[in-house]
């Protein structure tokens, strides 16, 4: 390696994909207009290995992280600024959560039947991920043909729990406790386990969603601080 580490013996891999796209480039080797809207998508795949499976490396690569935020007891005012800016109507009452794309809102159970803040906020970012596919914003077809069938349906919802974890992830939040969030992705998958792609394309489009929600957060902010 360049900087002098290496891998230990016996340490195994973990394969990562990126999923991104580039603009189609004319014969003159640039893209105009037209050519950015036909973007072409591309997987990338990646053997990865953690810090603790490298030895050799100089210390000052590893500086000391930041303090990853702390379990919430009570409502954040920051993370309920986050979700409110993407203009859907977000409501609690008893009962389950879900996004309703005919009134374009979300219920939410009330926060102190959750067994934690972070649990409260994380379930609000999967509903969040669902409203963000809708026509106006979107247009995500498995959130448009979510009723058509379970294999549709499943992708919908790996699109909005990895979208989820990724938000969470960009917030700073502390690994929720739902000690069910594999086993619920994983559920769906088993469902879409004939399409090769599905979990690639579920990832790509989660990525899509947790931009748009991470943006209009940003936007929103910026126009208070203006």
């Amino acid at each position: 390696m360049e900087l002098g580490g290496n891998v230990k013996k016996g340490e195994r891999g973990t394969r990562i994909v990126y999923a991104g796209s580039i603009a189609r480039k004319g014969e003159d080797g640039q893209a105009n207009e037209e050519d950015k809207e036909r973007r072409i998508s591309f997987l990338k795949r990646f053997t990865v290995f953690n810090r603790e499976q490298i030895e050799g490396l100089p210390g000052e690569l590893f500086p000391t992280p930041a303090p990853v935020i702390q379990n919430r007891d009570s409502r954040d005012p920051h993370l309920d600024s986050v979700f409110s800016a993407l203009g859907v109507k977000i409501m609690e009452k008893d009962g389950g959560a879900f996004y309703s794309p005919a009134t374009d809102t979300i219920t939410m159970p009330r926060f102190e039947s959750f067994t934690s803040g972070n649990a409260y906020y994380a379930t609000l970012a999967h509903e969040c991920a669902h409203a963000v596919g809708s026509i106006g914003r979107l247009n995500r077809e498995t959130l448009q043909k979510y009723g058509t069938s379970i294999a549709m349906r499943a992708k919908e919802e790996a699109v909005a729990e990895i979208s989820a974890s990724f938000v969470c992830a960009a917030l700073g939040m502390e690994p929720t406790e739902r000690e069910d969030h594999a086993a619920y992705l994983a559920s769906w998958l088993t469902v879409l386990r004939g399409d090769k792609r599905a979990i690639f394309q579920a990832a790509t489009a989660a990525q899509a969603a947790s931009d748009f929600i991470l943006a209009a957060a940003e936007t929103a902010a910026g126009q208070q601080a203006a």
